[in-house]
């Protein structure tokens, strides 16, 4: 896909949709009457999600982490996934992290695996956090790849 043809995608995707007026709230004399409703599609968000190398995969299952503070304090707290990746993962997470902290993931695969990884977290927003896996050992990485290779097929829980 060319620049041109990118640019022409983003904009057909945040063009305004047109909804009945009377579903807006709007005046009832002219039913048929339309109003501009924006889509919801952020432009900045679009353009993040073209630059992921990796496709992500809904993947729900409890994950463990700890967290060690600079003095050296570990807390430990769980969460659940949304999606997983070849580069990370979105959970929901019970605690308070906070972007760039650098956790130890517990992620129970669909293989039965486990898979223990360090992590950044690189969103955080409440509960929401995505996490960047860190320092994957050879071993690591092809779990991971084997992992959304069964997913992309729809084994996505544990």
């Amino acid at each position: 896909m060319g620049v041109a043809d990118s640019r022409e995608e983003v904009n057909s995707l945040t063009t305004q949709k047109h909804f009945p007026v009377s579903e807006q709230g709007g005046s009832l004399s002219d039913p048929d009457a339309t109003r501009p409703v924006s889509t919801g599609i952020i432009p900045s968000e679009m353009a993040q999600s073209e630059q992921r190398q990796h496709q992500r995969y809904p993947f729900d299952a409890r994950v463990n982490l700890n967290r060690r503070d600079r003095e050296g304090k570990v807390s430990e707290y769980w969460g659940r996934t949304f999606e997983i990746g070849e580069q990370g993962l979105r959970a929901t997470i019970v605690g308070d992290l906070n972007l760039h902290d650098v956790v130890t993931l517990k992620i129970p695969l669909p293989s039965g695996d486990e898979l223990e990884v360090r992590a950044s977290v690189r969103y955080e927003s409440g509960f929401q956090c995505g996490f960047e896996f860190l320092f994957m050992s050879p071993a690591q990485d092809d779990l991971i790849k084997r992992t959304c290779i069964l997913l992309s097929v729809g084994g996505g829980s544990v």
